[in-house]
């Protein structure tokens, strides 16, 4: 049987400032961190972990 892809409309839906969505299409962005309009994720915390 071939594996399907979630339903947006069935998958878990988490809070954003815009509303709630569903979780696949949420990403986290970090304080000093912005998302560019080609939906790239730019900014000084880029890739680092608290506390490295």
């Amino acid at each position: 049987m071939a594996h399907k892809k979630p339903d947006k409309k069935n998958e878990e839906q988490v809070l954003t400032p815009g509303g709630m969505r569903p979780k696949s299409s949420v990403h986290h962005v970090k304080p000093g961190q912005m998302v560019t309009g080609a939906g790239t994720i730019v900014g000084k915390n880029k890739g680092k972990r608290r506390g490295s």
